[in-house]
């Protein structure tokens, strides 16, 4: 509180009366006197004649100072000891002024936002923290907020640089930082008020099967708290939760739905089990790695004399103990992605079983996964992925009733059910088709359907058709199945599918959105457009000019009559007479297939559908839309035995290893037939919006901004994209390019890359057999066709955009993962063994610098920095950096490398380290 002794106009006042208004002399006498209040609050020291009766505000503008000019505190040290998950989950920008908890790497604290900052591609929230340091955590580091706790424009007078830069700035910060602690002491204290309320959540929420796993959310814990569950107790039940690990898992996305997952009691008494075991100096544990040390050596001397044979098991001669089993289980249990916001209540007894079985060993989450493998209860072959919690959260029960003979019998009955003439059940499939009067033949018109020669789900075909009198135009028909004719959204597989949200692809099995049994059904119409039959489709046609411009657009039901099914290496193979360009880093490359010539009929069409795309392409090129793709790895062909896929504790002995082909994609819109499909499903999902759009049908749509660039960099860039506005990647990352990731929006956004401008909209319809999204616009289209109220409420659509966000980066993430752990088992057995037939690929290894800079890694005291490996398709961690290299770093250079650690587990990661200290700039050989 600032005073100082200044003359006052005073007014005799009666309260009893309506107060007079004030004279103008008076206004300004009042004004001078706020304004004077007002810009000497802002001053960290009051000026000569003021005084301020708030001590605590010199002790804190201390602290904020002693910040000044030093190494970052410990706290903030030990949180960017390791870099934190950078997928937001298209997290809403944080505004100044909230307040925040955020974790990482173990550690918490509490502050303000000042405001967000992007350093290079990464959002960062400048918060300042209870110690009155700034921090600059992820989004995703954000783990509960409380919005407009202090004023805005106080906040924005701090700034966001890390030391304040006047006086202004750091009295701004010390008035904020009063607040943070007074909100963390009103925290703290409701915190203490509701000690003596002891609920037991876990019981209330948990499975009752003690095998199984479930959910719960932090509003409904709330709820179980107190009947009136305010803002702060909301917070509570959030730090109930998050601070018990032994019962509850946060999920992906966790800020997002507020969900956890809810542990079963059967790992819980396992886990109570092991910590009482680990306090024994020679119990359970140690008996058990004196028997298993055995088995292991016998299981890595079996690995290597069956090395080329195919995956094949035998049971053992060695015997678990009831004791032995539970360890076994622990370690499998504790096989799960790390999320460091929480603390892992599997690492002591982990670090105590490996402890004991290998004493002067570097404990690490790899080494569990390895000791599993030669402790024979994982297949050397045994894929993690499927094995993680967050799948099963989202897949599990979806994944046993489709593989089930539940679901399977759900399936029967709906085919054999006979038909209803009132309300459908949510077993009934509609058994006369709802849009057959408006539905529209295509006759014998050629409906191409282009995919990989191992694509499950046939959901899109295109058709070409010239307009009469406009020798220079198009009609563009792409035809999608429509399983919305035959499986009514109130059916019980529709619910399940919009909880799966879309099939899950790994490189040895899939988790299809429907039932196979359903989809490929030959009673049934709507699903696989299948050749020789007639298809019920959705059909979203676009009238394409000269120009590339959609000019006009249909939608409607239709017949596809005349399917024809190619590959995309057919089709490239027809047009230009060659194939798109893969790599094969492990093998020899497979032989080339011979393909029949094409009717002459078919390669017109597709001639005619290059020529669309082209035009499409170079429209997008005039908006000056550009992008880069990196070579990925690809695992095809990869089978393994059914039998042979799941853990047990049974003594087994595995033989051999499944074969699977390793190969690089290169750039795919190099391939035409790839083209001439993508460029018609982008035209079909902005015919689809703009058409919903006019109706007043909600749906999800997809919008994505430009990239980031100066005007210098945006210049270069568009001078040196090619004609399918690519960037070379290398160039790519030489000019820093941060391309923001595409959000979902029911508002019809623009899509920059996909060429889409505001107002328009983008909306995903093109695959209803894969993605639950495209299954719901199909339902919302269809009532707008009959004249009919949409099936599903905005509000509705709306959370379910809210649930797609979190369902599609779960299932993305770990199909990266699941890739890139078997692209390196494939590489580390060549690592182990070469090939003679095939060049080493380890051999003139380069990297592509990805950032501007290497950052220190904390945890291991070095400089570090994220490239990729073109040759192999994968991205690792330059280790070893040495302040030289930092000095002259180039980003998007390139620098020879050799493979310094290949890491399995949960968490893959390849490891490389520099052979030459030279970074080679973009352009220069």
């Amino acid at each position: 509180m600032l005073r100082r002794c200044c003359r006052v106009p005073l007014r005799r006042h009666n309260y009893s009366t309506r107060p007079k208004a004030l004279s103008g002399k008076e206004r300004a006498a009042l004004k001078e006197i706020t304004d004077d209040l007002v810009n000497t609050a802002a001053l960290y020291e009051p000026p000569p004649g003021w005084s301020t009766i708030q001590k605590q505000g010199t002790r804190l503008g201390n602290l904020i100072k002693s910040h000044s000019g030093r190494m970052p505190s410990i706290h903030k040290q030990a949180f960017d000891a390791e870099e934190g998950d950078l997928d937001d989950f298209e997290t809403d920008p944080f505004l100044p002024g909230t307040f925040v908890e955020v974790r990482r790497n173990n550690q918490v604290t509490y502050g303000v936002v000042l405001g967000e900052t992007r350093i290079e591609s990464t959002v960062r929230v400048a918060t300042m923290v209870t110690t009155g340091e700034v921090w600059d955590p992820l989004r995703t580091d954000v783990m509960f907020q409380m919005p407009g706790m202090v004023p805005r424009d106080l906040v924005e007078r701090c700034g966001m640089v890390a030391i304040a830069r006047d006086d202004k700035e750091l009295a701004a910060r010390v008035k904020v930082l009063q607040r943070t602690r007074e909100l963390e002491r009103e925290l703290d204290e409701a915190r203490k008020q509701s000690v003596h309320n002891h609920v037991d959540v876990y019981s209330m929420v948990k499975a009752k099967n003690p095998e199984a796993w479930s959910t719960t959310t932090m509003p409904e814990v709330a709820r179980l708290l107190s009947p009136t569950p305010s803002l702060f107790r909301t917070f509570e039940a959030h730090l109930y939760l998050i601070e018990q690990p032994l019962h509850f898992q946060l999920t992906e996305g966790y800020f997002i739905n507020k969900t956890v997952l809810v542990r079963p009691q059967s790992h819980i008494d396992n886990m109570q089990k092991i910590t009482e075991w680990r306090r024994m100096k020679n119990g359970p544990i140690q008996r058990f790695a004196e028997r298993a040390l055995p088995v292991i050596e016998a299981n890595k001397r079996i690995r290597e004399e069956s090395w080329d044979e195919p995956p094949s098991a035998r049971r053992a001669n060695h015997q678990w103990t009831t004791e032995d089993r539970e360890i076994l289980k622990f370690l499998h249990h504790s096989v799960q992605p790390k999320r460091s916001v929480q603390r892992d209540p599997y690492a002591h007894g982990r670090t105590a079983i490996l402890r004991a079985l290998y004493p002067l060993a570097l404990i690490t989450d790899e080494m569990v996964h390895r000791v599993l493998v030669d402790v024979g209860m994982y297949a050397p072959w045994q894929d993690l992925t499927i094995l993680r919690n967050s799948l099963n959260t989202q897949l599990g029960h979806n994944k046993s009733k489709h593989d089930s003979q539940a679901v399977e019998a759900v399936v029967s009955r709906s085919l054999a059910a006979p038909a209803r003439s009132g309300p459908l059940g949510p077993e009934d499939l509609y058994r006369t088709d709802p849009l057959d009067s408006i539905r529209h033949d295509f006759g014998d018109m050629p409906v191409y359907v282009i995919d990989d020669s191992h694509a499950q789900e046939l959901d899109d075909g295109v058709s070409v058709e010239p307009v009469f009198g406009e020798p220079d135009s198009y009609w563009l028909h792409v035809h999608i199945a429509d399983p919305a004719s035959t499986l009514p959204p109130t059916h019980i597989l529709s619910r399940l599918a919009g909880e799966q949200g879309e099939t899950f692809y790994l490189a040895h099995k899939s988790f299809p959105l429907l039932p196979k049994s359903l989809m490929y059904s030959p009673d049934l119409m709507g699903f696989s457009l299948t050749p020789g039959r007639d298809n019920r489709v959705m059909t979203f046609s676009s009238k394409i000019d000269a120009n590339g411009e959609l000019v006009e657009s249909v939608v409607r039901a239709g017949i596809a009559r005349n399917v024809i099914r190619y590959t995309y290496d057919q089709v490239d193979m027809a047009l230009t007479g060659a194939i798109t360009p893969r790599s094969y880093p492990l093998s020899p490359p497979p032989p080339p297939i011979q393909y029949a010539p094409l009717p002459e009929k078919h390669l017109a069409d597709l001639k005619s559908l290059t020529t669309i795309g082209r035009r499409l392409v170079d429209r997008r090129y005039r908006m000056g839309v550009f992008e880069t793709n990196n070579p990925m790895a690809d695992i095809t062909h990869l089978a393994i035995p059914p039998n042979l896929d799941k853990p047990s504790t049974n003594p087994t002995h595995f033989r051999g290893f499944p074969s699977f082909v390793y190969s690089v994609r290169l750039r795919e819109h190099t391939s035409v037939s790839q083209s001439i499909v993508a460029e018609a499903m982008k035209v079909a999902c902005r015919t689809a919006s703009t058409w919903c759009l006019a109706r007043g049908v909600d749906v999800i749509r997809r919008a994505g901004e430009p990239p980031r660039l100066s005007a210098a960099m945006l210049e270069k860039a568009l001078a040196l994209r090619d004609k399918n506005c690519a960037l070379d990647m290398e160039l790519a990352y030489s000019l820093l390019m941060a391309q923001p990731a595409a959000k979902h929006t029911l508002a019809p956004h623009a899509h920059w890359s996909m060429g889409v401008l505001e107002g328009e909209g983008y909306a995903r319809v093109t695959s209803p057999l894969r993605r639950f999204g495209d299954l719901l616009a199909h339902y919302q289209i269809h009532r707008a066709l009959l004249g009919q109220k949409q099936v599903f409420s905005r509000e509705q659509v709306q959370a379910y955009k809210v649930r797609t966000v979190t369902t599609s980066k779960v299932y993305a993430k770990a199909q990266t993962s699941h890739m890139l752990f078997w692209a390196l088992m494939g590489l580390e057995r060549f690592w182990a063994r070469p090939r003679a037939d095939v060049p080493n690929p380890f051999e003139g290894l380069y990297a592509t610098t990805m950032q501007s800079s290497p950052k220190v890694n904390e945890a291991f005291g070095e400089l570090q920095a994220p490239v990729i490996i073109p040759r192999l398709g994968i991205f690792a961690t330059l280790a070893d950096v040495t302040r030289d290299m930092d000095a002259n770093w180039v980003t998007g250079g390139r620098i020879l490398v050799d493979i310094k650690s290949i890491e399995l587990g949960v968490a893959p990661k390849l490891v490389v380290t520099p052979k030459s200290t030279v970074i080679t700039p973009y352009g220069m050989s």
